[in-house]
């Protein structure tokens, strides 16, 4: 038309202000209300790629199951001390943070035996730990050879102790699935995740027992944390969506930081496992997982909505600009209107599509 005054309007009614502030304000409410319910997200990247995830990677101790074993049976070598052998795996066990370690430590205590500090303490992460107490090279971990026919025992979890390379004792634990995680596999499938597996260092029967309880799709066991991280990449490689990875203990922290978005149980899990993460469950539930991706599917939704409305509103104007029926002041007070939508759509709470 060459009518500068409706050139000014389409310029003023033409600012990206919608998609500038909806989506920022969308991430932002999402991360807000992720941490009401359990899950503090470390950055909005972290909160979108929550929102795609459809690969996700379970530990199982602390994140399947409660984390907290308990000494169900011991069988002693024939030849040994019994009391001595428990006072020497214990002594080792006090220089580990790990579950297991302390589950040791508190039966011995229960026994009233005394301890003592052991020393040249080596840990293989996802394996055991190695050290002298009293001149003696003690190991407590995963069984390292086949078990003789006294050793043999049904529990769900098995520790080994050598002493100077002889197998001397063999502990039995039983560490109790957490109540919600049936549930929360359940709800993970609700929300569009397609393939979950179980990552875990323990016996291949006892990964599969439970796997079998909650209906995972694949389990990965006997893995170190090598292991873990190969597989974590793996799945990266195959994967359409996101891979998440969930673990609590120092072995899964390199798992976690490979993994797109890396989960980790914080409350009572290892600090390195919390660093490595992107979204930190403060809260000992595995429901809050099945909660964060659910706040950041909605936030996701809420951000893309509010743009596109936000963005069709402003093009609107423009055209009315254009064709001369707003000016350059009309174009301004509804861009401002326009914002306001924006925003104020992006602040609305998506609908929750879990179970509770």
């Amino acid at each position: 038309s060459g009518q500068v005054t409706n050139a000014v309007a389409v310029i003023v009614a033409a600012t990206p202000c919608p998609l500038i502030l909806a989506v920022p304000v969308a991430i932002i409410a999402g991360m807000s209300k992720a941490s009401t319910r359990g899950a503090i997200v470390k950055g909005g990247a972290a909160l979108e790629s929550l929102a795609r995830a459809k690969t996700v990677l379970l530990d199982k101790t602390g994140t399947l199951t409660q984390g907290g074993p308990e000494i169900s049976k011991i069988t002693f070598s024939p030849t040994v001390d019994e009391d001595h052998v428990l006072t020497l795996a214990a002594s080792l066990e006090q220089s580990s943070p790990h579950v297991v370690a302390k589950a040791i430590v508190l039966e011995a205590k229960r026994r009233g035996l005394r301890l003592v500090r052991a020393s040249d303490v080596a840990e293989e992460h996802g394996s055991g730990l190695t050290g002298l107490v009293g001149g003696t090279t003690v190991y407590v971990g995963q069984p390292l050879n086949a078990l003789p026919d006294w050793a043999k025992i049904e529990n769900s979890l098995v520790v080994a102790v050598t002493l100077n390379d002889e197998l001397a004792a063999v502990f039995g634990l039983d560490d109790p699935l957490r109540m919600e995680a049936a549930e929360t596999i359940a709800n993970l499938r609700a929300l569009g995740v397609t393939r979950i597996a179980m990552v875990s260092g323990d016996r291949k029967s006892t990964a599969e027992a439970i796997a079998n309880e909650v209906g995972l799709d694949e389990v990965f066991a006997e893995c170190k944390p090598e292991d873990k991280l190969s597989i974590v990449r793996s799945e990266m490689k195959r994967a359409v969506g996101t891979v998440i990875a969930v673990g609590d203990g120092i072995n899964d922290a390199p798992a976690l930081a490979a993994a797109t978005v890396g989960v980790a149980m914080g409350a009572r899990g290892a600090t390195a496992a919390s660093e490595a993460a992107d979204v930190v469950i403060v809260e000992d539930s595995l429901a809050h997982l099945a909660d964060a991706i659910d706040v950041a599917q909605g936030a996701r939704n809420r951000a893309l909505q509010a743009a596109g409305v936000g963005m069709t509103l402003a093009t609107g104007a423009m055209l009315l600009g254009a064709f001369g029926i707003f000016n350059a002041t009309a174009s301004a007070v509804a861009q401002e209107f326009i914002d306001a939508a924006a925003i104020l759509w992006a602040l609305v709470p998506a609908k929750s599509r879990i179970r509770k």
